[in-house]
């Protein structure tokens, strides 16, 4: 997991992050995203499948999964650079933020302005 964590992490904030070979096709479109996010903004929807249909390879490693479930925290790649995704989950809380939201978004946000 670890190691997973570094593959998308520079080794140094002067440096870019590595780069992957991206295996999707350039001109690769989803249908599905037309639909995934309902009409109706009261209606929950799972974040994560909206992420998983846009980065690269359907790939998105999530961090502190279980804490603070409606905020998703994590890293993926576009086109084979490294992003870090930040991002409230409207299927808990409707979206909510409480105290444990802001506690695991303020350091990611923090750490992901260093690169």
């Amino acid at each position: 997991m670890v190691r997973e964590l570094f593959g998308f992490l520079p080794s140094n904030n002067l440096d870019d992050p590595p780069r992957r070979e991206c295996t999707d096709p350039i001109d690769r479109a989803d249908s599905e995203l037309q639909t995934v996010v309902p009409v109706e903004p009261s209606q929950p929807y799972d974040m994560k499948n909206v992420i998983t249909r846009v980065v690269d390879d359907g790939y998105f490693f999530e961090v502190h999964e279980h804490y603070a479930k409606n905020i998703v925290v994590g890293f993926a790649r576009l086109n084979g650079r490294s992003v870090g995704i930040v991002c409230q989950s409207t299927r808990v809380s409707g979206g909510c933020s409480r105290y444990q939201c802001i506690r695991k978004r303020r350091p990611i946000c923090a750490f992901l302005r260093r690169f």
